[in-house]
């Protein structure tokens, strides 16, 4: 009898603990393992900046600059020729075949959205009241055009033909249960503008050719202008880049040892921006380098 009802009393204490630590839900409130929200990821210069380093990182990708966006322009106007005999690849592009379900269209999409997500986390991000801050925020709204750009020219009608046409959703802060509808070519042009111009503002210090610098932001306003069909503001931005930049053409003799360099550049020769692909960061065996060769399957 005395172990039956050291028993129940072990099991109604039991029970009491339970009840009290149920009536508090701090247990259950536990942060993700793999993530945290933006608030605390992202609290200084530091942060923007690895974060920032993972936007770049993602032009990289195949879907981007990596290998798609630089070949399409090529396989469409018909300057390459692509069967199943060589790469086997982007026939869909080659014979201007597109479906709903075309994986590297989708690829570009979903890339580029990828890329635009972590640009508005350092956007948004709370850091202020620094150069380095506000260089990196630049940069954030310099790369968040630039996807955008990228996604009219893919996914839009051009805007010289209709710019109340269908664009592409502007998302411009983290929701993960939104789903937008699409904006017209002529909101996200004046979106990307805005990104634009705001970034030409921020940013102040100097960094290498791998990075977005106002003079690059000028240049690819200048760019979008020219999409536009807004010459004369596309030749007042570029008057800009030519003469305050700081930057030359490249003269004859300099040519060889220019492309011979694999490095990022901070000479103020020629290269405004480029992605930057390292023997660290690169698409390995699924680069465009390696798409002509006879021998990919």
């Amino acid at each position: 009898m005395k172990g039956i009802n050291q028993y129940k009393w072990t099991a109604l204490l039991l029970f009491f603990l339970i009840g009290a630590s149920s009536c508090k839900k701090d247990f259950l409130d536990q942060k993700p393992y793999g993530g945290l929200p933006t608030s605390e990821a992202i609290t200084n210069v530091d942060d923007m900046e690895e974060a920032l380093n993972g936007v770049y990182a993602t032009l990289r990708s195949v879907n981007l600059y990596g290998r798609t966006i630089p070949l399409f322009g090529d396989l469409v106007a018909d300057n390459v020729y692509i069967s199943t005999t060589n790469s086997n690849r982007y026939l869909d592009f080659y014979g201007v075949n597109y479906i709903v379900t075309n994986g590297n269209a989708r690829g570009i999409w979903q890339t580029a959205y990828n890329a635009i997500l972590n640009a508005n986390n350092v956007i948004n991000s709370s850091v202020t009241g620094s150069p380095e801050a506000n260089q990196f925020r630049g940069e954030a709204l310099s790369l968040r055009a630039l996807m955008y750009f990228e996604l009219l020219k893919f996914f839009a009608k051009p805007y010289t033909v209709d710019p109340n046409a269908l664009g592409v959703p502007l998302i411009l802060t983290y929701d993960p249960f939104i789903k937008p509808g699409r904006n017209t070519s002529a909101e996200v042009y004046a979106q990307i503008k805005k990104d634009l111009d705001q970034a030409y503002t921020l940013m102040t210090l100097p960094r290498a050719s791998g990075y977005f610098s106002k003079y690059a932001a000028k240049a690819l306003l200048a760019r979008m202008h020219q999409f536009k069909g807004e010459w004369a503001s596309a030749l007042t931005a570029a008057q800009d880049v030519i003469n305050n930049s700081g930057y030359d053409l490249l003269k004859l003799n300099q040519v060889t040892a220019y492309w011979a360099a694999n490095t990022p550049r901070n000479d103020g020769l020629e290269t405004l921006f480029e992605v930057v692909n390292d023997l660290v960061g690169n698409a390995g065996n699924d680069a465009l380098s390696y798409f002509y060769d006879q021998n990919a399957g």
